[in-house]
């Protein structure tokens, strides 16, 4: 999307829920709640929407994604 809120597009074309995205400190990936393997897990994806990689694994919910060192895989 560019600054003035033009250009903007869908990140993920998934039928479940996409949610609370967090940018990555050098906007290349973002991180995202998704409930496409049945509950929520969290998620990268790449700037661009593209090669989806779940991090947890948990049967609980997990939740409220964040960076700490810009290294997330």
């Amino acid at each position: 999307m560019n600054a003035d809120g033009s250009g903007e597009i869908k990140l993920t074309d998934d039928p479940a829920s996409d949610q609370s995205p967090a940018w990555s400190p050098d906007g290349s990936q973002l991180a995202i709640v998704s409930t496409r393997d049945g509950n929520e897990e969290i998620y990268v994806i790449e700037a661009d929407g593209s090669d989806a990689v779940r991090l947890t694994t948990d049967p609980a919910d997990d939740g409220d994604p964040a960076w700490a060192d810009g290294a997330a895989r």
